[in-house]
């Protein structure tokens, strides 16, 4: 036989053995997803530490089944996109209910708090997953099939080629640098995971949420990393009465200069940071502000006792808040 027809040969075989393989892995997968059945999956922002069901649904964690049904009820109704809430928060809800109703899932969540880990980035486009046994089997074989075409092989020996100096590989770029924001987010996240980043649907009313604490932080405080443990402590403090949001004075984020405005209307010098609790009542947002120190000392932050003291105060309803403002 020919090197022609022994190459096509071998192709042939190898790619009937690879779409064999491919048929028995297929139906192996299909076998066993028959039998085991498909198991409900944890919400990514509960599995990834960024959201709390029992926060979500306004619940202690050892509330009956009735309560957790009736506070499910209330906050399907309040985050409806029929009601001014949006589809996001009302799926939110619903994922929330499911988790503290379903066992596996409640243990699920446990395991997460108990292992806390980041969200992983997406997959990239180009990525197409692990290749299986047959797959290869019938690349090789195509490869094998095409080589003998690819190698003028037909008509007898490979022409020869000139031999060609290969070209330098240009040198790798330098890896991005982590931004600045990046860095404080991911400080925030390993320091703080109960508190909340203000955005504009933190604030009282956006998406059912009527009362919260809002930390202003100055851009040393935030990246020194002193205070996140510190603003742990007072989100636990507020839980489940309040949320405890943050944000890094001068910042471009509407929110946070809402809630700066509300904060020097309430005597906090500007640029000072400051802890601001803010109701809704009613279509009007009242405010009371408190002036926190500056700075760390050794290993602590400064302002982390008189925040959660101030936090304290708050949920046991012992600070006045100034006349809302309409919304």
């Amino acid at each position: 036989m020919s090197p022609t027809g022994q190459w096509l040969r071998a192709g042939l075989v190898l790619a009937l053995a690879g779409l064999l393989a491919s048929g028995t892995e297929a139906a192996g997968r299909w076998q066993r997803h028959s039998q085991r059945g498909p198991r409900a999956q944890l919400h990514p922002a509960f599995a990834f530490g960024e959201r709390d069901p029992f926060e979500v649904l306004g619940v202690h964690r050892s509330a009956s089944e009735r309560a957790v049904k009736k506070a499910y009820r209330k906050a399907a109704l309040a985050s409806h996109p029929d009601k001014d809430g949006s589809e996001e928060a009302f799926l939110l809800v619903k994922a929330a209910f499911e988790t503290v109703s379903d066992p596996e899932l409640r243990r699920d969540f446990r395991d997460a708090e108990r292992t806390p880990r980041s969200r992983p980035p997406p997959p990239s486009a180009s990525y197409g997953g692990s290749w299986t046994w047959g797959q290869l089997a019938i690349a090789a074989g195509v490869l094998l099939l095409a080589l003998p075409l690819v190698m003028g092989q037909g008509s007898g020996s490979p022409p020869a080629q000139p031999r060609r100096t290969p070209r330098p590989d240009p040198p790798a770029p330098a890896p991005a640098e982590p931004s600045a924001e990046d860095a404080v987010a991911d400080a925030a996240r390993a320091g703080a995971p109960s508190a909340l980043r203000l955005t504009e649907g933190c604030i009282p009313g956006g998406t059912g949420l009527r009362r919260c604490v809002v930390v202003g932080l100055t851009d040393a405080d935030a990246k020194a990393g002193a205070a996140w443990p510190w603003l742990q402590r007072a989100a636990r403090a507020v839980h489940p009465d309040l949320r405890l949001a943050w944000c890094v004075l001068g910042g471009l984020d509407p929110a946070g200069s809402l809630v700066a405005a509300e904060a020097s209307r309430g005597g906090v010098p500007a640029g000072a940071p400051f802890a601001v609790s803010l109701q809704y009542r009613g279509r009007a947002l009242g405010g009371a502000a408190r002036t926190l120190a500056e700075g760390s000392v050794g290993e602590s932050w400064s302002a982390g006792p008189a925040l959660v003291a101030f936090c304290e105060r708050v949920v046991g309803g012992e600070v006045p808040h100034a006349a809302g403002v309409p919304c």
